[in-house]
């Protein structure tokens, strides 16, 4: 079974955040004076997290991922894709371009905001059903065995989401989960005079015309208001 659906939905949700359990997933976001931009996105499943989905799906061996899957996927989302390649079996690095980072989603997921100096990424529980309601149905399966609250509408804190992590995946994946942070970095057209994170503890720094945004996966995962990453530039 191919999975290159479950690429499609992450960087769906949160501009390639990385909402699976992976080694330090990486994101990028630059933005242009025209409002066009690029998204790149940098990812693996970690080895506990790879064995659990082979497991779970039956697959004992081979890449998760369809590169044509892929492409027609991001193509149908209003995307170029710039580059494609897959490190390993669980691994993908990505590069695509958008004409117009306002409009580079369907309406009900358009999520980023790059316009009058201002640029911003809202991430919500909404924003993630819009996402999974554009996906084939074995997508919703795949996301099930996540069972995160950002899909499931449950409320539980991140604590209390890592060890039910623990009792149905293992010690060892829920420890991973707890510990792994989703790392943004955003390119913008002039110097960055602030920079913030609203509805999640987050690291964030900038310098020029650069910014960082750290967040816990688990934050992300247990969603049931917005996160907002944002930064103003002149």
């Amino acid at each position: 079974m191919k999975i290159q659906t479950f690429f499609f939905c992450t960087i769906a949700v949160c501009a390639a955040c990385g909402i699976f359990t992976a080694c330090a997933p990486q994101a990028a976001v630059a933005v242009r004076p025209d409002s066009s931009g690029t998204i790149s996105f940098r990812s693996a499943l970690t080895p506990a997290m790879e064995k659990a989905m082979r497991n779970i799906l039956g697959v004992e061996s081979g890449s998760f991922f369809n590169a044509p899957g892929i492409r027609e996927s991001m193509s149908a989302a209003g995307f170029t894709v710039a580059a494609l390649s897959f490190p390993s079996d669980t691994g993908i690095d990505i590069t695509l371009e958008s004409g117009n980072l306002n409009t580079a989603f369907p309406e009900a997921l358009r999520f980023i905001s790059a316009e009058k100096n201002a640029f911003s990424i809202t991430i919500s529980p909404e924003t993630a059903a819009a996402a999974v309601a554009l996906m084939p149905p074995e997508t919703g399966d795949y996301l099930a065995l996540l069972m995160a609250p950002l899909f499931t509408g449950e409320e539980f804190s991140p604590g209390e989401y890592t060890d039910l992590i623990a009792v149905t995946y293992g010690n060892t994946l829920s420890r991973e989960l707890e510990s792994a942070v989703i790392s943004l970095a955003v390119s913008l057209p002039g110097t960055i005079t602030k920079a913030s994170a609203k509805g999640a503890a987050a690291e964030v720094s900038w310098s020029g015309k650069n910014a960082l945004f750290r967040l816990p996966l688990t934050a992300l995962l247990t969603l049931r208001g917005e996160i907002t990453c944002s930064a103003e530039w002149k």
